[in-house]
């Protein structure tokens, strides 16, 4: 580097042998939906855009939202229009905990999967007694969603 004549930089890579490959079969193992309606909510916009296209690829008709006050007022309107609420704990206004113990009062059995990046913000007793059926948590992958969701609403129609 010199005064007027700018700076050289050399940046050093590995040498990778072969990039791993993804198979067909590899992504058919991904639990699949059948149309079942998902209520998505989550305040991180870049998030819940990507769910809401992750579960739409996996079969899911998806309702995605970034206000829990929005989800609620979308869940009154018309309670049995979801088979299934995903939302993340932690968001202004309602948090997913409120917001869950506010759709059990509109139909006890929804099942609900909570979200979160703070394992500490939500205890096995509290997430027991909200009758959470997922505690999914942050950053998760395709795989993990998918079957989250396919837990739950297995679990629901058992």
């Amino acid at each position: 580097s010199a005064p007027g004549r700018g700076t050289t930089f050399r940046l050093y890579f590995p040498v990778l042998e072969a990039a791993p490959t993804v198979s067909a079969a590899d992504v058919d193992e991904v639990p699949r939906g059948a149309g079942q309606r998902v209520l998505f909510v989550d305040d991180e916009p870049s998030l819940t855009n990507l769910s809401r296209r992750i579960l739409e690829r996996l079969g899911y008709q998806v309702l995605a939202l970034r206000s829990a006050t929005e989800a609620l007022a979308a869940f009154r309107a018309d309670p049995l229009a979801f088979d299934l609420v995903i939302s993340d704990l932690t968001m202004p206004g309602l948090t997913g905990q409120q917001l869950t113990a506010e759709l059990r009062r509109v139909r006890a059995n929804v099942p609900v999967i909570l979200s979160t990046g703070y394992l500490d913000r939500l205890d096995a007793d509290t997430a027991r007694a909200l009758h959470v059926r997922e505690l999914l948590i942050k950053p998760y992958t395709t795989e993990t969603l998918a079957t989250a969701v396919h837990r739950a609403l297995a679990d629901a129609a058992a």
